[in-house]
């Protein structure tokens, strides 16, 4: 296996997990408790106009990077076949990463959609209730793993 190659995708792949899971704990730690206390109509308009501006190249590119990493380092792990602790590990964080972007495609984002559709209809009040828990949730769980990712990467690194 191309070791330098390796150990460069696992590093870049770490990377962008880990800024993904800042912008997450962002959210979860800043964002979404300053929402609570904002009237449903801001808040649902405040998370309407953050969802357009983080489907932006900057944040694109950490979020999608982590995951090609974590599916290259999984793809190349699998092809050497080599089941060595570091390999392992290193699966393991890789899935973690593979999980953290499937929650954001299957859980954050079908929630954003559709707080985006409900734009000027019906109650604010009922469209914030019904995604800010919810949302919430996923949003902790990939923040979780997202952090998670570097840690085990990292120490796939040293073992």
């Amino acid at each position: 296996m191309n070791e330098p190659l390796l150990m460069t995708l696992t590093v870049a792949t770490s990377t962008c997990s880990a800024i993904a899971g800042g912008v997450y704990f962002a959210f979860a730690a800043i964002v979404m408790p300053a929402l609570r206390r904002a009237q449903p109509h801001e808040a649902v308009s405040a998370m309407q106009w953050i969802n357009i501006a983080a489907v932006r190249w900057p944040f694109m590119i950490i979020f999608f990077g982590s995951l090609i990493g974590s599916v290259a380092l999984v793809v190349m792990e699998m092809a050497a076949g080599n089941w060595v602790p570091d390999a392992i590990v290193r699966v393991i964080g890789a899935a973690l990463g593979i999980a953290a972007f499937s929650i954001t495609v299957l859980g954050n984002v079908p929630l954003n959609n559709q707080l985006a559709s409900e734009a000027g209809s019906g109650s604010a009040a009922d469209s914030w209730k019904s995604f800010h828990i919810p949302w919430h949730r996923f949003n902790l769980a990939r923040t979780i793993l997202s952090t998670a990712v570097p840690v085990v990467l990292g120490y796939s690194l040293v073992i």
